[in-house]
């Protein structure tokens, strides 16, 4: 099975979220806090459906890590964050257990991998704009977002994903290390599980423009995984920025593909 980009962007999401169970078990024990900073990659999937995929998040709640990794094989890991003061002002940064590079004498450490800070220059704009509806949030994501792509055959003019974007499903590896060789799974499969924006509270875009600066880990490729154009400094600047208030649930995951 084979999981191929959509197009050439991939989103930068941080994250407040208020989490808890939908089962009836676990539901009435209450719920949490969890901060999250992910990458959000819009792929084609089985039968060329569209669908999420996330490389990377670093969250700072250890249940969500095991959970998210254990149930659907998010690839979650722990994150310590420089928090904003507010979503309407998203500079943020993240820092992660990690290597500077790789070596036998190399000690892992808490070291910074990412930030985002307003820019001194101009936003090449998105329009201060409020959204009221999901629709036109995704109509003025789609107008800013694509105004640059040039459409190549057979990728709807670049406007699929986010059409789509509130039935696209979330496409994971989910794999474990086997005991006696941890080179090699002892189980492996390709899961996906429906995520259904169910209340949509607000939004619109940050009249201000923002730069990632990434640094260079080893252990965190973060520039080559994404395949994102850094400049010298290591940094990018953002295409949009925008804020969204939303509820949303996360289905149960079903293998589409298993190792045998």
């Amino acid at each position: 099975m084979k999981v191929s980009p959509l197009g050439p962007y991939v989103l930068l999401f941080y994250a407040e979220m208020q989490i808890q169970s939908l089962d009836e078990h676990d539901e009435a024990i209450g719920w949490m806090r969890e901060t999250e900073v992910s990458f959000w990659t819009p792929v084609t999937s089985r039968g060329g459906r569209a669908a999420w995929f996330l490389p990377y998040l670093f969250v700072d709640n250890p249940y969500a890590i095991a959970s998210g990794r254990e149930v659907y094989g998010f690839p979650k890991t722990w994150g310590q964050f420089e928090k904003p003061a507010g979503i309407q002002n998203p500079e943020f940064a993240v820092d992660v257990w990690g290597f500077t590079e790789f070596d036998a004498q190399a000690k892992g450490t808490v070291q910074p991998l990412l930030e985002v800070r307003k820019s001194d220059a101009g936003a090449d704009s998105a329009p201060p704009d409020t959204w009221t509806s999901w629709d036109a949030a995704r109509s003025a994501l789609i107008r800013q977002v694509f105004k640059d792509w040039e459409p190549q055959a057979g990728d709807g003019g670049g406007t699929q994903w986010f059409e789509m974007a509130e039935n696209m499903p979330l496409v994971f590896l989910k794999q474990f290390r086997d005991a006696a060789d941890s080179r090699k799974a002892c189980y492996q499969a390709i899961v996906e599980a429906p995520v259904q924006l169910t209340t949509f509270h607000g939004g619109g875009f940050i009249d201000a423009a923002y730069i990632l600066t990434c640094q260079s880990l080893a252990s965190h490729p973060l520039a080559e995984t994404l395949g994102l154009d850094l400049d010298g400094s290591g940094a990018l600047q953002a295409l949009a920025t925008f804020w969204l208030h939303v509820d949303f649930t996360l289905g149960a995951g079903v293998e589409v593909w298993r190792a045998t």
